[in-house]
C-alpha cells in the first residue's frame, strides 16, 4: 500500500497554514498543511526551486576581467619597396650612369673599338637648316675622330622624340634620321641595340 507524501511546510515567513485531515481511502488519514493560494502543482514547483538552488550552489567560473584581453597579433611585416626601374630614373642620371657605360662596354668589348670616346653634352644640332637651339646629345667618336655619331634628345626624356646623325672626318652631318621612332616601350637594352643597328648599317663595325 502506497503512502502519500507529507508536506510539512512550504517556506518560512509564510502565514500560518491550516491543518486538514483527508481520508486516503485506505483507512488512514492524510495530514496536509494548507496555505491560501497554494497551487496543486507544488511538487513541480519544489523541483524547480530545488534546481534553482542547486544552480545557485554550483560555483561558476569567474567572469573575464576587461583587462584580460587576448594577446595582440604581431603586426604584419611591411613589404619591401621595389627599387625603381632604370628607365624611371631622372633623365640625366639614366644617360650618364647607365646608357653611356652600356654603349661603351658593347662597342669596346664586342666590337673592338679601343679608342672610343663617348660623352653626354648639350649643344645645337650642327646641321644646315636646323634650328640653333641646344639639345642634350650622346656623342660617340673613335678612329682619331674620323667617325662620329650623335643621338639627340628633343625632350629631357628617353621616351620623347629622338634623332640620329653621323659624320666622317670631322665634317658637318648632312642628314638626320629618326631614332627608335616606332618603339613604344623604351628600355636600356633596346636603346643599346638600336645604336648597334645604326652603326652596323653604316658598316662602321667589325665584320662590315
Amino acid at each position: 500500500m502506497g503512502a502519500f507524501p507529507l508536506i510539512s511546510s512550504v517556506r518560512l515567513n509564510l502565514e500560518l497554514p491550516r491543518q486538514k485531515n483527508y481520508s486516503s481511502g485506505y483507512g488512514q488519514g492524510l495530514l496536509i498543511w494548507e496555505r491560501p493560494g497554494l497551487e496543486c502543482g507544488l511538487p513541480s514547483k519544489l523541483k524547480q526551486t530545488d534546481k534553482s538552488m542547486a544552480d545557485e550552489s554550483t560555483p561558476k567560473a569567474p567572469a573575464a576581467k576587461p583587462d584580460d584581453k587576448a594577446p595582440a597579433k604581431a603586426p604584419a611585416k611591411a613589404k619591401k619597396a621595389k627599387p625603381p626601374k632604370l628607365e624611371d630614373k631622372p633623365f640625366a642620371e639614366f644617360i650618364e650612369q647607365h646608357f653611356l657605360p652600356a654603349v661603351k662596354t658593347v662597342l669596346e668589348k664586342e666590337e673592338g673599338l679601343d679608342d672610343l670616346q663617348i660623352s653626354f653634352e648639350t649643344q645645337p644640332i650642327n646641321i644646315v637648316g636646323i634650328d640653333k637651339d641646344s639639345y642634350p646629345q650622346v656623342i660617340g667618336r673613335w678612329a682619331n675622330g674620323e667617325r662620329q655619331f650623335n643621338i639627340v634628345f628633343l625632350e629631357d626624356s628617353i621616351k620623347g622624340p629622338k634623332i640620329y646623325s653621323f659624320s666622317t672626318n670631322g665634317a658637318t652631318p648632312s642628314t638626320i634620321e629618326q631614332f627608335m621612332g616606332d618603339e613604344r616601350r623604351i628600355t636600356l637594352d633596346l636603346m643599346v641595340l638600336y645604336v648597334l643597328r645604326r652603326l652596323k648599317g653604316q658598316k662602321w663595325l667589325k665584320g662590315n
